[in-house]
């Protein structure tokens, strides 16, 4: 879990800050999985779909106007793969898949009417897939590793219902890519490889629901969708035993995470 590692310093720290409030949400989730890959004229060469279960944990420090949060998730499972061989022959297989992604989000509040508020916040993302495409007729195992790190620009809304202890929160994130890596594994075949790829854009969308069970504390359900689209890398040498054997070239990839969740959240 290298990405939890990098993350367990701030949230160690979190608890730490003088704040008037702290809140820390743990959430199970079904995250919906799609992936394709293009060739260079558009054609899909393999996609791959499935859901996993997913676990998140969120920690948020404010001292208004200013919050602190922190967040870290984790889905695992296997997924259905479909592409081709190169020799052009159509391959059907599953891909074993373990996605971490983590964010640490400074932000600034206002309110805009009496039960509504709305959130500016700045920080930044890393998002790890690691791929493992079982064998099957006419093709070997192949271990992917695809790691970006990501800059974030948060917009988010919240409405306090008068009539229910019911708050709507709604957000939207913009994902500028700073840097992109694949590394790739062939398990013996050749040597291990690293791509660098394109950085794009990515964006995610999210809107929560939680209702208020106590004074401290809060359940609810929500629902976020991401849009990640790594681009494509320069032609890279394939060795064997430190001698060059091949080519290999990423073309890039269009991902789409859909996560459907509940939640408890604990204030004090």
């Amino acid at each position: 879990m290298p990405l939890f590692k990098r993350l367990l310093p701030a949230l160690l720290i979190s608890p730490c800050i003088h704040a008037a409030e702290f809140s820390i949400q743990p959430a199970v989730a079904t995250l919906h999985y799609q992936a394709e890959e293009h060739n260079q004229i558009g054609t899909v060469i393999n996609q791959e779909s499935g859901h996993l279960p997913q676990f998140e944990i969120s920690m948020q420090a404010k001292e208004a106007p200013w919050l602190i949060k922190i967040d870290y998730s984790r889905a695992e499972g296997d997924v259905n793969y479909q592409g081709y061989t190169q020799m052009g022959i159509p391959l059907t297989t599953r891909t074993e898949l373990n996605i971490e992604s983590w964010q640490a989000l400074l932000g600034y509040q206002w309110q805009v009417a009496d039960q509504q508020q709305i959130t500016l916040g700045a920080g930044l993302n890393g998002l790890q897939i690691d791929r493992h495409i079982l064998p099957a007729l006419g093709s070997l195992p192949l271990n992917e590793t695809l790691n970006s790190q990501r800059f974030v620009l948060s917009l988010s809304w919240q409405w306090q219902m008068d009539a229910l202890p019911v708050a709507l929160n709604t957000q939207l994130d913009i994902l500028p890519q700073h840097q992109n890596r694949l590394t790739v594994d062939t398990q013996g075949l050749y040597d291990t490889i690293e791509l660098d790829t394109d950085q794009h854009t990515d964006w995610r969308w999210a809107l929560d629901a939680e209702w208020r069970c106590t004074p401290n504390a809060r359940l609810g359900i929500g629902l976020a969708y991401q849009s990640y689209q790594p681009g494509s890398s320069q032609q890279g040498i394939l060795k064997r035993n430190g001698l060059a054997a091949a080519t290999v070239r990423y073309p890039g990839s269009d991902q789409r995470l859909l996560v459907l969740k509940s939640f408890f959240s604990w204030h004090f």
